[in-house]
């Protein structure tokens, strides 16, 4: 890989963030990780703008289900404060998926992994990303 990317990982249970850390920093990649999205840096200001012209990220792989703040509400304030994080680089784990969870995370454009991993399929979605980025 020529361009080291950058990943963000948001996950309350330090397990499974210490595990999909370890996936992409296995693969070179630049990882920051959160137990929670509210201390994800683009959320600590209420109502803050993206400011940067380029994304803060190349990636953001992140749990659904969280206290305070779920994955899906976190990625529809990214969009709404103008997240410049390309399409299709933002996925949802959960190991309890609703059908409204999924229509939503559909309508997003998130990649959408059930919890236990499917390592297989997270390498594939890397490796579309990869090619896209």
């Amino acid at each position: 890989m020529t361009h080291k990317f950058k990943a963000v990982v948001i996950d309350d249970v330090d397990l499974c963030r210490d595990f999909l850390t370890d996936v992409l920093e296995d693969r070179g990649y630049e990882v920051d990780s959160y137990s929670f999205a509210q201390t994800f840096p683009f959320c600590s200001k209420h109502g803050a703008q993206c400011q940067r012209e380029q994304a803060c990220a190349d990636l953001l792989l992140t749990d659904n289900r969280m206290p305070v703040l779920t994955g899906l509400e976190l990625i529809e304030k990214q969009q709404a404060r103008g997240c410049k994080m390309a399409a299709g680089s933002r996925a949802v784990v959960s190991g309890c998926w609703t059908k409204e969870d999924r229509q939503k995370a559909k309508e997003l454009g998130c990649q959408t992994f059930e919890k236990p991993y499917d390592l297989k399929g997270i390498y594939a979605w890397l490796n579309v990303c990869e090619k896209r980025l």
